[in-house]
């Protein structure tokens, strides 16, 4: 988490990065003497004021925090140190049955969380298979962490505003309780994050062209990074249907929120809905038109579900 001399904090999102700035979500702005979270309307504000903070690529505006105006750069792992004894103790129990470093992230880093926040915790991408894994065995034997109950997990639906008609609460639990990345620790939500790998990439790399809503349906492949940020579901004969009747065949579903990670796995069918686009150039590795779910932290109608799951 990056905080600049105004006192924003920004969360770095995606894995390219421009070398003299980097691509980030406004997450917090300075309201008197404390930080409230940042909505659209502080966005459109930094973007206007501050252009700067503001990359037009393709079609896709992104924001940007230029290194220059970074006065604090918050650690993930130094950071843990300033939880409480119960968080702490979390996070030791974790790293030393996953064999990995356990770091924090969220509102929890930067200082801000209330009670009833969740403690977002994050391991770098190779380590997260691992604490997935640990995270599991502990709850199986009861050890500090257990599993949601139905009504936590109706609290999580309801606090990410999904539209119901798009993805039914019966079909979010159906995938939320096999993806073993949250869990409860007292009365506390954990949620556990991987770390993606960073890459230096020019302005033209960020270029993405709109074609226009979407859905899209196809059997995910090997290759495919389900718990990534931004997870990503390589598609065997995937096709998209724009709402103007063009079809397109679509590589891949790419997924820009944590609702829609981990949602189905290689040998799986999807469907999907979202905003088909086109990447400017190859360098995130496709191509042809991808479908973006995430387009912003706000449920839009974008959604993607297994059909193994949706079935039973």
């Amino acid at each position: 988490m990056l905080v600049d001399r105004a006192g924003r904090a920004f969360a770095v999102v995606g894995q390219f990065h421009l070398e003299n700035a980097s691509v980030a979500s406004l997450r917090y702005v300075p309201r008197g003497d404390r930080l409230v979270k940042a909505g659209p309307a502080d966005i459109a504000r930094l973007h206007e004021r501050e252009p700067g903070y503001r990359l037009q690529a393709g079609d896709t505006v992104h924001t940007i925090v230029p290194h220059d105006r970074v006065v604090r750069t918050l650690d993930q792992f130094a950071g843990v140190g300033d939880l409480d004894e119960d968080e702490r103790t979390v996070i030791d129990v974790l790293a030393k049955k996953a064999g990995v470093r356990v770091g924090v992230t969220g509102s929890s880093l930067l200082g801000t969380a209330r009670p009833g926040s969740d403690l977002d915790l994050t391991a770098a991408v190779g380590d997260h298979p691992r604490l997935l894994a640990a995270a599991r065995t502990l709850a199986e034997r009861g050890e500090v962490l257990y599993p949601l109950t139905d009504t936590d997990w109706r609290a999580v639906y309801d606090k990410r505003g999904i539209v119901a008609g798009h993805y039914p609460f019966r079909l979010f639990l159906a995938h939320e309780r096999r993806k073993g990345d949250r869990w409860m620790a007292g009365r506390r939500r954990i949620d556990l994050l991987p770390t993606p790998r960073s890459r230096t990439v020019g302005p033209e790399d960020l270029a993405v062209y709109r074609l226009g809503l979407a859905r899209a349906a196809g059997q995910v492949v090997g290759g495919s990074v389900p718990y990534g940020h931004p997870a990503i579901y390589l598609l065997e004969d995937g096709l998209a249907d724009l709402e103007d009747g063009r079809e397109f065949t679509v590589e891949a579903v790419v997924c820009f929120t944590h609702t829609y990670a981990a949602q189905a796995f290689p040998g799986e069918h999807v469907r999907a809905a979202g905003v088909l686009e086109r990447y400017g150039t190859t360098a995130a590795g496709f191509e042809g038109p991808v479908l973006i779910v995430g387009t912003s932290r706000d449920e839009k109608g974008e959604w993607l579900v297994s059909q193994e799951l949706a079935g039973r």
